[in-house]
């Protein structure tokens, strides 16, 4: 039985729910991370707060694909409780919500780093499709920067030209090094000289 509801387990929740995560949780996530793809839903239903978890819910409102592809990169995952499913993020659309909580601090963004370091097995025409889709200017600026940083071989498909990236440059991370190639901060140690 899949229960359909306009929100699913996001971002850093997924990650470890694909078992992708780059820490693993000791004594389980105490956060979980849930995020809206549908219309209209502005804070999670009250249920929700009535279920006494150890886990604390933390509910991400932006939305960060254009409508048409609200539903895409979400997998079924089964759960331990008869033949219920829970909807959480594929493993490319999760990485793009961790990137959209990079705050400007060097940690934040080393977090990302080794996230997507651990990501060797994308799917490009979901990524391609997630990208295009996409929002936020600095999630695919970002998300671009660490796809040529890897140079896994599935990242070779992804067409950057077809990304819309916006004009101007954008602030990821404080006193970083600013990436010429996708105009984002970035921490010194991440940076790449060009010559």
């Amino acid at each position: 039985m899949i229960l359909q509801q306009p929100i699913h387990v996001g971002g850093l929740s997924a990650l470890n729910l694909h078992g992708l995560a780059h820490y693993l949780p000791l004594g389980g996530e105490s956060r979980i991370h849930l995020w809206n793809h549908g219309r209209g839903l502005a804070r999670l239903p009250a249920w929700v707060s009535s279920i006494s978890l150890s886990q604390q819910f933390v509910f991400h409102r932006q939305q960060l694909f254009v409508q048409a592809i609200a539903g895409e990169g979400l997998a079924h995952l089964p759960t331990r409780v008869r033949d219920w499913t829970v909807t959480a993020s594929s493993p490319e659309r999760a990485i793009l919500e961790v990137l959209s909580l990079v705050d400007d601090t060097p940690a934040s963004f080393t977090h990302a780093v080794e996230l997507f370091e651990g990501l060797s097995a994308l799917r490009p025409a979901l990524v391609q499709q997630l990208l295009e889709g996409c929002t936020s200017i600095k999630v695919k600026r970002l998300f671009l920067f660490l796809v040529t940083r890897q140079d896994a071989p599935w990242s070779r498909k992804v067409k950057i030209n077809r990304v819309t990236l916006g004009q101007g440059k954008r602030q990821v991370t404080r006193g970083g090094r600013l990436d010429v190639r996708f105009s984002i901060t970035v921490p010194e140690q991440f940076s790449v000289t060009r010559g």
